[in-house]
Order: structure tokens, then C-alpha cells, then sequence
């Protein structure tokens, strides 16, 4: 929010209070988007620097983004064809560079949002560890912007089932998972959630991200490697892999560090694992709220929506 509010303030966005530091506010636009060069930071989540990209078409003059960072690119690409498709063109100028010209605006159309792919993938997993089945709103995935649609094919490799209809997506799983080697430098939000069905899988799965890595994700890593050596799974490390060996984890508290993906990935240990407890779970409000409400009707014969 900090980030957000400096570089709107910067752009001519009144506040109220002038002295903003947290909810709720009063934002007053009065058509003042000045335009210009905008410098991003590596510490600018690449969820702000989409929201940016939605209101650059309405500046006075023209938006150029420098030094993206290519670890965000997967997100920026989708807003930048989504907008695209809305009518408005955002130029690759260099790499790690965009313009967006003005003046440009949108124009009204029909359009179906796909179910978010990254949060779907915690309860694909599930029914993949358990081999159980799950369905979601229908998704196209050969053409499917959200690079997280990868998920799937992974959980192909591990011996499970998708299916395709106008009716939905559907996810089988299976009685014997296969461990697999992957890269999943361009899908990392499904990092957690492959790596806690990982120890059911009959042979190791190593997953690597191939190039440099984020310090959230390298946090990530490192947390899985403290939970899993206490819970009795053999895990190998790298700088930028990890390597997770089949076993049958050990029960206990288990501190998520307020990291909500972690608490949804320690989730699927508990569908296999008897007396998994996660303190703290409700930092997961952060990105999920329902998401316990809906895990809890896994067990239930009814349609779950994400």
C-alpha cells in the first residue's frame, strides 16, 4: 500500500488525510495522471505494477515502465494481452521496458473470467494425493493466459487425469503418484502446493527454478526444508532446487510464518498426515478467505468453485 500510495502521490493523486498511511482513505483523481518514466523496483510486487499498467491509458502523457523485473513477467504479459483485447496496446520496448501511448481507452465488451489457476491448484493437488476427483468452472488451458495452467500438466506427469469440457475441468487423481523433475520458474505461486504432495509420490521429485530467485521464494524453500526434516522427509537443497524424497511425514505443530500459500500447501500434508496442526492459519484471509470453507466441503459431494 505504501509503495502504491508514493507513486500515485507522485502521479498528482490528492489524499485524504494528506498525511495517508493506512485504511481507510479518500482518494481525488481530478484527471491529474501525469505520465512520464516510471522506475520499478524489485521490491514493487508485479500485482501493482498490473493495477499501474490498467490506468496508464487515461495519463496526460505517455507511461514508460523501466527495469521490470523478469521474475514478473508472467503476470505482466496476461494484464498487457488482457488490455489488448479491451483495445488498448502496451509496446515491449526493451526488455525489461514498456510504453503504453495515450491517448488510448477501452472499449466495453463481453468477457469471461477464468477461475483463478494459482489458488485452484491447492485443491487439484488434493484430489491428485488423494485420488479423488475435483471440477472447476471450465478453462481452456491451451489457451489460457494464466501461466499457473502448467500446474496441471505437471500433475499429468505424476499419473493423474484431465479432462476438458464445456462444462467444466476436471482433475482425477490417482492411486500411484510418480515423482517428477521441473522447473517451475515461470509458475512458482504452485511451488508449495507440489511440493506437500510431493513425499506421497513413489519416487523423489525435484523441483528447480532455473535462474535467479526471488527472496520469497527462496523463504518458501527454505520453510518447506525445516517442516519436511521434522516430519522425518529426506530433503536435498541447492541454491535454486530442491529435491523431496517419498516418505510418510510425522504429525505435530507446525508454524506457517504467516505465509498463506504455506498454510494451504501444509493443508494437503493433512489429508494424508494424522495430527498435522497449522498454527496461525488465519494469515490466509490475506489472499483466501473462504478457503477453509470450501476445503472442508472436500468431503462433500458438491460443486466447489475458486
Amino acid at each position: 500500500l505504501t509503495s502504491l500510495i508514493s507513486i500515485l502521490l507522485r502521479q498528482g493523486v490528492q489524499f485524504i488525510p494528506n498525511d495517508v498511511s493506512k485504511l481507510p482513505i479518500t482518494m481525488m483523481g481530478f484527471d491529474t495522471l501525469e505520465g512520464g518514466t516510471l522506475l520499478v523496483e524489485d521490491n514493487i510486487p508485479s500485482q501493482l505494477i498490473s493495477a499501474l499498467l490498467m490506468i496508464t491509458p487515461y495519463a496526460r502523457s505517455a507511461f514508460t515502465f523501466k527495469a521490470l523485473n523478469k521474475e514478473s513477467s508472467p503476470l505482466i504479459e496476461m494484464t498487457c494481452s488482457m488490455m489488448a483485447e479491451f483495445g488498448v496496446l502496451v509496446h515491449h520496448i526493451h526488455q525489461g521496458q514498456l510504453l503504453v501511448p495515450v491517448p488510448q481507452r477501452y472499449h466495453a465488451r463481453d468477457y469471461t473470467v477464468e477461475p483463478n489457476l494459482s489458488l485452484a491448484a491447492y485443491f487439484f493437488a488434493a484430489a491428485a494425493v488423494t485420488g479423488g476427483e475435483l471440477s472447476i468452472p471450465p478453462v481452456q488451458c491451451a489457451q489460457s493466459k494464466q501461466v499457473s495452467v502448467k500446474f496441471l500438466s505437471v500433475l499429468e506427469k505424476m499419473g493423474c487425469h484431465v479432462l476438458e469440457t464445456a462444462h467444466g475441468l476436471t482433475l482425477k487423481g490417482t492411486s500411484k503418484l510418480h515423482g517428477v523433475e521441473i522447473s517451475m520458474r515461470d509458475f512458482s505461486d504452485t511451488f508449495m502446493a507440489l511440493a506437500c504432495i510431493a513425499p506421497f509420490a513413489q519416487s523423489p521429485t525435484r523441483i528447480a527454478h532455473i535462474g535467479p530467485i526471488k527472496k520469497q521464494e527462496l523463504n518458501r524453500m527454505m520453510a518447506i526444508t525445516s517442516i519436511f526434516t521434522k516430519m522425518g522427509i529426506h530433503v536435498e537443497t541447492g541454491s535454486d532446487w530442491i529435491k523431496i524424497f517419498p516418505g510418510k511425514p510425522i504429525g505435530g505443530m507446525i508454524n506457517p510464518q504467516h505465509d498463506p500459500h504455506l498454510v494451504m500447501g501444509l493443508a494437503l500434508l493433512g489429508l494424508k498426515t494424522p495430527g498435522v496442526t497449522i498454527e496461525n492459519i488465519e494469515c490466509v484471509n490475506k489472499i483466501y478467505p473462504e478457503f477453509f470453507i470450501l476445503w472442508n466441503k472436500l468431503v462433500e459431494n458438491v460443486s466447489v468453485k475458486v
